[in-house]
């Protein structure tokens, strides 16, 4: 096994790269392993079609301010966990978590300074699109079959303050 992606916020490496958040690794954990975590939240879906996105929303605070942490399953998702934003805005659906809020905050604080962020993005593989905006794409062979998996992390900062945050995993055949 690689060496894990030092962020709570991380890129696994294993057989095949994963993103990580608080421990949930997307595109590979159900909307239950997140409420199992932190505690029973509602859903709710937004969008329709391709902008379609079911999600549960926890509010924590932090040392920069209140941040809400949206997990999403998004288009081809599939009731997986496939995306991850963090806002400064909420949602009326967005409630403190009920276990684990230290973990939150420790994803959270991970992506606090730019310069350290980019560096180990980079020695992982990533390759930077533009300001603020990297991405990671890799073929996984799965029962006979070519699977193309792209991550991508996008990231905002207001003198060295987290203002925007977006993880995505994409599996297309």
């Amino acid at each position: 096994m690689l060496p894990v992606f030092l962020f709570a916020a991380a890129l696994v490496a294993d057989s095949a790269p994963r993103l990580e958040f608080a421990g949930v690794t997307l595109n590979e954990k159900p909307f239950s392993a997140v409420t199992g975590r932190f505690g029973e939240a509602p859903s709710w879906q937004t969008g329709d079609a391709a902008e379609s996105e079911t999600k549960v929303c926890y509010s924590i605070s932090t040392g920069a301010g209140r941040r809400y942490i949206y997990f999403i399953s998004g288009e081809l998702g599939g009731g997986f966990v496939n995306g991850v934003r963090v806002a400064l805005e909420g949602d009326k659906h967005c409630i403190a978590p009920q276990h684990d809020r230290n973990t939150l905050r420790v994803a959270i604080n991970d992506f606090v300074h730019a310069e350290a962020v980019e560096r180990r993005l980079k020695s992982f593989g990533f390759v930077r699109e533009r300001q603020g905006e990297w991405s990671r794409c890799f073929q996984e062979k799965l029962n006979g079959q070519t699977y193309d998996n792209c991550s991508s992390v996008s990231a905002k900062w207001s003198r060295d303050v987290l203002i925007k945050l977006e993880l995505w995993v994409t599996e297309s055949d």
